[in-house]
């Protein structure tokens, strides 16, 4: 069994600026189609995605850390239309530790009146959790509108972890004499979680 431990997190800011794409290409896999340009994966989190497939499956779910969509059915040729932001439009504030992610999932009563037994279906999934971050420049507070999205990758080993937009519900921060300043960061994930 493989176990993993949280290495370490980082931060971004996103400058709010994304380049709008048409008619963009993907790679198709089954029910799946990613947007083949590398440099447009990460898609505007405030922005309407649209995957358009010539075999007229429909989209059942967008991920927008990795610019790939889901499909009812084996697609054919996909084409993307949206907004991208570029890599340089993303700028690393903070090196995170200690983080914490929970995931979670609603689940909803549709117990009839008469039933022996309860029933349920499933309802929205979710993620949100915490960390504590070293400032890496003055620029910080600058970055501090908490209405923003933040790009956030969390490492569970030198390659590999979770990664995905987020809404910060909460910050503090903390100094003692002699010691470097910490924030702690709350957060609120934003459509998917993607492991990469």
């Amino acid at each position: 069994m493989a176990v993993y431990h949280g290495k370490s997190a980082q931060l971004y800011a996103w400058d709010g600026t994304a380049t709008a794409h048409t008619s963009e290409a993907c790679t198709e896999s089954a029910n799946t189609a990613q947007i083949t340009d590398t440099a447009k994966r990460i898609l505007d989190p405030n922005e309407t995605q649209t995957f358009t497939d010539s075999g007229s499956e429909t989209v059942t779910r967008i991920d927008y850390t990795i610019g790939k969509a889901w499909f009812t059915g084996t697609v054919g040729t996909v084409t993307a239309t949206g907004k991208h932001v570029a890599a340089a439009n993303i700028d690393l504030i903070a090196n995170l530790f200690g983080w914490n992610l929970e995931a979670t999932l609603e689940i909803v009563d549709v117990t009839c009146f008469g039933a022996t037994y309860k029933e349920t279906e499933v309802g929205m999934v979710g993620w949100s959790g915490n960390a504590e971050g070293y400032i890496l420049n003055s620029t910080w507070k600058d970055y501090m509108d908490l209405t923003k999205r933040w790009f956030i990758k969390f490492y569970i080993n030198a390659a590999n972890g979770f990664m995905g937009w987020a809404n910060i519900s909460g910050l503090s921060e903390a100094a003692n004499i002699n010691e470097v300043i910490k924030e702690a960061i709350n957060f609120h994930g934003y459509a998917d979680l993607t492991y990469f």
